[in-house]
């Protein structure tokens, strides 16, 4: 499958997600609230999934990543950027 984002893509959502989370009177918003909040809007606008948005023609995984629905987006997103600091697989 090509249906992937890249880290610096999951970092810019990052990005939005920290400057919106105020408005929605969450302090620490959960992967589940990323989901409500931002990909749902984006996607239903769009009429395809969120990795397509950002990569219409797909491009190449190199990882799988998963995550708990209810663990805090800010900490999902910091050890992803952890690990991928610490490989040079990129």
């Amino acid at each position: 499958s090509k249906w992937c984002v890249t880290i610096q893509q999951l970092n810019d959502l990052a990005t939005k997600v920290e400057s919106k989370k105020a408005t929605w009177g969450i302090p620490k918003p959960t992967a589940r609230d990323v989901v409500k909040y931002v990909i749902k809007p984006m996607t239903l606008q769009g009429g395809k999934s969120w990795a397509l948005m950002e990569n219409p023609s797909g491009i190449p995984v190199k990882w799988f990543v998963t995550h708990a629905w209810d663990e805090a987006f800010d900490d999902f997103v910091a050890q992803l950027n952890m690990f991928m600091g610490a490989t040079s697989y990129g």
